[in-house]
Parts: structure tokens; C-alpha cells; sequence
């Protein structure tokens, strides 16, 4: 997001989001690059010199030559961009708030039956079942033996191993 306001050229841009992914994206503080790597972006090997030289004159990364490492001065970065704090506070804001969900609502005897059949109907079935055999298969479906509770409890556990939860 402040990135957008730099004045990084689109060469010196693309370099300073690799280095981010390579680095922090993989929960490190410095990427292990060599200069060639850069190609994979599509930076030709006579700009990379030259981008990576000017970007570390300018503070914006560093550099260890001789361990192969690169990494982003953040501090650097961030104090030469110029942004609106209080809009880019109310941006941030609006997009941590959680957002309310509605519990599903559903009948627990129906759901116990659903799942208490040795093959439950899935949504993801191929259009050629027969709808009408499923809709059977639901009616006469019986629940497990003993406590209503349990039954539900163990069809919520095969909802979980399922992926349905």
C-alpha cells in the first residue's frame, strides 16, 4: 500500500517486492539471491547492477556480497514515503474489522439422520445421482442406538474429518 507512493521506479519496485517475498515471505530477515535470480522477474542482467546499486546507495536494501544475502532497510523505505496516516488509519480499520456472520441454522435431528447413513448425500455428487433416491435415503435413514446427544456429537465429528466444519 505505501509502496504505491515511492519513488521507486517499476524496475526498482519489482526487485524491492522479490526481495520481500523471498525474505520476509518465507519468515527470514534476509533472502539468499544472487544478482541472476532477478531474471525470474523479468529484469535483464545488464539492469540488475545497476538497480541493485542504486537501491543500496539509496539505503532502500542491503547487501552481503560474499554470503549471497539481501534484505530490505524497512525503516528506510517506509521514511521516504510520504502517505496520509489518518487515511491510510481508517483504510487499515475498515479492513481488520471482523466481519459479523450469521449462524447457520439447521435442524439437529435432520442433520444426526444425514449423517448417521453409512454414504451421506454431498453437494459435490455428480449431477447423474438421482435426487429422488437421495431424498429416500434421508427418510428412512435411522439414527444411531442410544442418547440423541451422542449421535449428535459423533455426526459433528464426522462433519470435522469431513472438512464440513
Amino acid at each position: 500500500m505505501a509502496l504505491c507512493c515511492s519513488p521507486l521506479s517499476k524496475n526498482e519496485l519489482r526487485v524491492v517486492i522479490f526481495i520481500f517475498r523471498l525474505s520476509s515471505g518465507c519468515n527470514k530477515e534476509r533472502a539468499i539471491i544472487i544478482p541472476r535470480d532477478f531474471t525470474t522477474i523479468g529484469i535483464q542482467e545488464s539492469q540488475i547492477g545497476a538497480l541493485l546499486g542504486g537501491l543500496e546507495t539509496r539505503g532502500v536494501i542491503g547487501r552481503d556480497k560474499p554470503r549471497k544475502e539481501m534484505w530490505l532497510e524497512h525503516e528506510k523505505l517506509i521514511s521516504s514515503i510520504s502517505f496520509n496516516e489518518d487515511r491510510l488509519a481508517d483504510l487499515l480499520s475498515k479492513n481488520l474489522r471482523k466481519k459479523k456472520t450469521e449462524p447457520l441454522a439447521f435442524n439437529k435431528v435432520e442433520l444426526a439422520e444425514r449423517l448417521s447413513m453409512d454414504r451421506p448425500f454431498l453437494a459435490t455428487e455428480s449431477q447423474e445421482t438421482q435426487p429422488k433416491d437421495n431424498k429416500e435415503q434421508l427418510k428412512t435413514a435411522k439414527t444411531p442406538e442410544g442418547d440423541g446427544y451422542k449421535a449428535f456429537k459423533q455426526a459433528g465429528e464426522r462433519l470435522k474429518n469431513d472438512n464440513f466444519l
